[in-house]
């Protein structure tokens, strides 16, 4: 039975680092903005990073959202639905993006590493479309609506990483017989 070995050189150490880094960033800067009325019917604006944000967006009631004359609960809910999934794709790939990106530092690139890095990148930069999207739409209906700059390095992260498994695609293990 063979080891694979482990190389920390620049090159591999830096595009990880920036990996994580980029991802942790983006996970604490401000990612959403939301205006609402609480229970209290008071008029609220918190500002919160990713996982507060993408909570709230997953929870909030649909009728305490203040929306433009003439707009139904089906627009909102369908801009809401649209923001929460891109916001939900980044959560996700923020998780796997950092528990899969050690992966890389192998020599032979274990398959089951790396394929769950590369859709994490795929996450994190489509979550993005996602969040601009929805964001425009609820702004076009009218919510106070508000997109922090947490989403950027988050996007930034898929983008590295989509760069960092393309290049390592041909250090792939692969099932050679026994």
């Amino acid at each position: 039975m063979r080891r694979t070995a482990y190389t920390f050189n620049r090159a591999r150490v830096i595009p990880a680092a920036v990996v994580v880094v980029l991802v942790l960033v983006g996970s604490l800067l401000p990612y959403l903005t939301l205006g609402y009325e609480d229970f209290a019917s008071e008029r609220v604006r918190p500002t919160h990073p990713l996982w507060p944000g993408a909570d709230l967006m997953r929870r909030v009631d649909l009728l305490y959202l203040t929306a433009g004359p003439g707009v139904t609960l089906d627009q909102l809910q369908h801009a809401v639905d649209v923001l929460v999934a891109g916001a939900t794709a980044q959560q996700i790939g923020v998780v796997v993006s950092v528990v899969t990106v050690a992966g890389l530092f192998r020599d032979e690139v274990n398959k089951f590493l790396w394929w769950p890095l590369h859709l994490s990148g795929w996450l994190l930069c489509l979550g993005a479309v996602g969040v601009l999207v929805g964001s425009a739409m609820l702004r076009d209906l009218g919510v106070d609506v508000v997109l922090g700059p947490g989403w950027a390095p988050l996007a930034a992260a898929g983008v590295v990483v989509l760069i960092l498994t393309f290049r390592s695609r041909s250090r792939i293990d692969s099932y050679r017989g026994i």
